[in-house]
């Protein structure tokens, strides 16, 4: 098209296009991801059709760019072509506009058909890890900023922590150098799901071959190219990880064998990876012959050695996500940030419905310190009569306890469990960390049903254990509950050692019932920023952070002006991008002077600021049915606000009746004894 051409409707084409290379992904999960953007774009599902359809034009270019982007990263990876720059996209954009609001032929030089699948395949250089199928990092509650998850609906951010050079490096690398130097082979790279094999693999091959062209055989697309004889002209990757996940296995490791053997004018390294090295002699064909062209494979060990972890701890000080995963025992760094993901699907969509009763009764239970480090173990015995509440409906059949622990206890691809069973007669079942932290959080004002403190009453925890456990069902005004396992631990005998602290595990966050014998001045006490930030102050629940100095008091000015402007959305965005407990306690103030319940109680469930604005809201508006749930859940603003803050609608009689009779497992005031 000459730049003197009617460009009316070509944008609208060229976007088209664009969406079919994509391979027409859900117009739901488009609309899903622009709302999770820095700054998120709300988009009619209307709107999306006719600009897919080619039917109409985004008026703001900052969509154009969403779309550009997200359709060009996915049609990247399937189809192999060289992304325009965006500012040509801009400016068909604009030239179409124009064209269509005068009508006449829009003048001066456009891009013509942006969208062009190039016959030179991508270059090693121009591919990341993600792209190539290392595992992205799954959300560690201790590395990232809850506020931005939650606001941003709790989206995973796909990104790799720094690279930790590994001893078996060196092999890879001179396994790669010697069959560069032959001009062509096979490297194999085995280890255990999530040890980090397809990590050290890409790391290898990108630190030096960043020059070769790269075709990777998993992908179908590319594989019929290089049957159509479409091949790269020049050195050349052939990329096959997981190679015995693949939808074709042998159609796969043919297409690299191929490739491998064809004439061609460079050389032809196949790198693949695998669980294990298939026997020579068994089952397996295809994977058995291209291990054989391979030789000696390289070993990624499961568990990490001492030099690899104190270099992890060296490399962790920038790299927050990195460090979380160190922290993490049981599991090597790699398969916690790759297997959080895993834990948390199955929490939330399992196979049977069932396990997922069962799992929140384990993440319930660690609230009030059972089957958490310094805690009582969780017994088989125990678990099994704290599940039934949790079901929705009865199930169908009676195996449904058995088949729903069998799948939380089976190891999750397999590299860990998400629920650990016991090792020892004297263990006792133990969540996955990650889920635990992330889980607590979303089920913070969960209440734990009156089943599950009957059977803890009545179960042997031991003297100190029980002790401990009825303290903590007088802080929720659980008093009858209280009283059963005291009276329970009366008839244990003494331990013969202490209890172990429980420096290691997380204490629910429950606030001693001190009458407030004086009234706290929400804005006084917001008034004054800090240089010094103690995050326990505004502490998320169920992680322990540490003093962290606060250079941002630019910000947390800006942050006092847009609360007295009202301005919620920059407001929000400036609380995600800093993680600010100062500019937190701001935009709790905006949701409560709002009155935004639901958002302010969402963001009391990791802000203890928040939790405050909430139950100080709730006590303006009178709202005690939830003021006494909240108690009954362990949230310790509103056991203080029962023992003595200013509650609308709550009088002084009612007030020493709830303290005195106490509550039920489900939030509401004990009947008065009967005095007869």
């Amino acid at each position: 098209m000459s730049g003197a051409d009617n460009v009316a409707g070509q944008f609208e084409a060229e976007l088209v296009r664009l969406y079919d290379a994509a391979g027409h992904p859900s117009q739901a999960e488009l609309i899903r991801q622009a709302a999770k953007q820095p700054r998120p774009l709300r988009l009619k599902p209307q709107s999306v059709s006719d600009w897919l359809g080619g039917r109409a034009i985004p008026d703001d270019d900052n969509v154009v760019r969403f779309l550009v982007a997200y359709l060009q990263a996915i049609a990247k990876r399937q189809s192999g072509y060289q992304p325009p720059r965006f500012q040509d996209w801009r400016s068909l954009a604009e030239a179409s506009r124009t064209a269509k609001r005068s009508g006449a032929p829009a003048r001066g030089r456009t891009p013509t058909r942006l969208l062009t699948t190039v016959s030179t395949w991508p270059l090693v250089r121009e591919l990341g890890p993600l792209e190539m199928g290392v595992h992205p990092a799954a959300y560690l509650p201790s590395s990232t900023s809850p506020l931005a998850l939650w606001l941003e609906a709790r989206s995973q951010a796909r990104t790799v922590p720094a690279y930790v050079p590994r001893d078996h490096d060196r092999e890879l690398a001179e396994a790669l150098d010697a069959v560069r130097r032959r001009g062509s082979g096979v490297v194999l790279v085995v280890g255990r799901s999530c040890t980090g094999k397809s990590r050290s693999a890409w790391q290898a091959v990108s630190a030096a071959f960043s020059g070769w062209f790269l075709v990777d055989v998993r992908d179908h697309r590319q594989r019929e190219r290089l049957a159509a004889g479409d091949s790269p002209v020049g050195d050349c990757i052939l990329w096959l990880d997981n190679a015995h996940l693949s939808d074709d296995v042998p159609g796969v490791v043919a297409a690299a064998i191929a490739a491998l053997n064809a004439p061609a004018t460079g050389q032809r390294i196949v790198v693949a990876t695998m669980w294990r090295q298939p026997e020579l002699d068994g089952p397996g064909r295809p994977l058995r012959d291209l291990a054989k062209l391979a030789g000696v494979p390289v070993h990624v060990a499961e568990r990490w050695t001492a030099r690899e972890e104190d270099l992890a701890r060296t490399l962790a000080g920038p790299d927050a996500l990195l460090m979380s995963a160190l922290a993490q025992p049981g599991y090597s760094p790699p398969q916690v940030l790759a297997g959080a993901k895993w834990a948390l699907g199955l929490w939330r969509t399992p196979r049977f419905r069932e396990t997922t009763a069962l799992l929140n009764a384990v993440i319930d239970l660690a609230g009030v310190g059972v089957g958490i480090p310094g805690g009582p173990p969780l017994t088989g015995a125990l678990l099994e009569q704290c599940t039934p509440p949790y079901l929705s409906r009865p199930p169908d059949d009676r195996d449904w306890y058995q088949r729903a622990l069998d799948e939380a206890t089976t190891p999750l691809e397999d590299a860990l469990r998400a629920l650990t069973p016991p090792t020892t007669p004297d263990d006792g079942y133990r969540l996955f960390d990650p889920l635990l932290d992330y889980a607590r959080r979303e089920r913070w004002h969960e209440l734990l049903p009156a089943a599950a403190w009957a059977a803890l009453a009545a179960a042997d925890l031991g003297r100190e254990h029980a002790l401990r456990l009825a303290a903590t069902a007088q802080h929720r005004l659980l008093l009858r509950e209280a009283a059963a396992i005291e009276q329970r631990a009366a008839s244990m005998a003494p331990a013969r050692s202490s209890v172990p602290p429980r420096s290691t595990a997380p204490e629910p966050r429950e606030a001693a019932p001190t009458p407030l014998t004086t009234a706290t001045s929400t804005e006084a006490a917001l008034s004054q920023p800090t240089t010094v930030d103690m995050v326990a102050s505004d502490a998320e629940p169920s992680i322990p952070r540490p003093l962290r100095l606060s250079l941002t008091n630019t910000d947390r000015g800006r942050a006092d002006r847009l609360l007295e402007a009202d301005d919620l959305e920059e407001l929000r965005a400036l609380a995600v991008r800093s993680n600010d407990s100062y500019i937190r306690r701001r935009l709790a103030r905006l949701y409560e002077r709002r009155g935004d319940r639901r958002s302010l109680r969402e963001l009391a469930t990791f802000s203890n600021r928040g939790a405050r604005h909430y139950v100080e809201l709730l006590c303006e508006e009178g709202d005690i049915t939830e003021l006494l749930r909240l108690a009954a859940s362990g949230e310790g603003f509103a056991l203080r606000a029962l023992n003595g803050w200013q509650i609308t609608g709550l009088n002084d009689t009612e007030r020493q009746l709830i303290l005195t009779v106490g509550l039920t497992p489900d939030g509401r005031v004990c009947d008065p004894p009967d005095e007869t």
